[in-house]
C-alpha cells in the first residue's frame, strides 16, 4: 500500500499544482480583461468627444460657407466697387509719396547742420608750399606724355 499511497499523493499534488496554476492564469486573464475593458471605455469616450468636435466643426464650416456665398453674391451684384478701390489705392499711394517728400524736406529744414557741410569741398591751402600734399597733381599716365591716344 505504501507505493499506491505515494503514487496517489503524487497525483493529488500534481492536480493541486495544476489547479493553482489554472487559478493564477484565470486571475491574470480577468485582470487583462478588466484592463482591456477600461481601455475600450476610454477609447469610446475619446471617440464620442471627437465626434462631437467634428459635428461642431462641420456646422461652423457650413455657416462660414453660407456667409462666404452671401458676400460673394453681394460683390457680384455690385461690380462697380472694384474701380473705387483701385482709385482709393492709387490716391493713398500718391498721398503717401507726397507726405514722405514733405516730411523729408521738413527734416532737412529743421536739421541743424552747418551750411559749409553741404557746400562743395574745397581743399585747404597750406602756408607757403602752394598746395596741400593730398591735392598734388598725380603724375601723367604714360600715354599722355606724347599727347597721343593709346592704340
Amino acid at each position: 500500500m505504501g507505493i499506491l499511497d505515494f503514487a496517489l499523493g503524487r497525483g493529488a499534488r500534481a492536480a493541486q499544482r495544476e489547479i493553482k496554476d489554472s487559478h493564477a492564469r484565470i486571475s491574470e486573464m480577468a485582470d487583462s480583461i478588466r484592463r482591456l475593458d477600461d481601455e475600450l471605455r476610454n477609447s469610446r469616450r475619446i471617440n464620442d468627444k471627437l465626434q462631437d468636435e467634428l459635428r461642431l466643426t462641420q456646422q461652423a464650416r457650413a455657416e462660414t460657407q453660407t456667409t462666404l456665398a452671401q458676400i460673394q453674391a453681394r460683390l457680384a451684384a455690385t461690380p462697380a466697387r472694384a474701380t473705387p478701390r483701385r482709385t482709393t489705392l492709387m490716391l493713398a499711394l500718391a498721398i503717401g509719396t507726397l507726405a514722405g517728400i514733405a516730411v523729408t524736406e521738413l527734416f532737412h529744414a529743421l536739421d541743424s547742420s552747418p551750411a559749409q557741410a553741404s557746400a562743395p569741398y574745397i581743399a585747404p591751402q597750406t602756408h607757403g608750399e602752394g598746395m596741400h600734399p593730398l591735392m598734388q597733381p598725380s603724375p601723367p599716365y604714360p600715354h599722355q606724355l606724347s599727347g597721343s591716344q593709346p592704340s
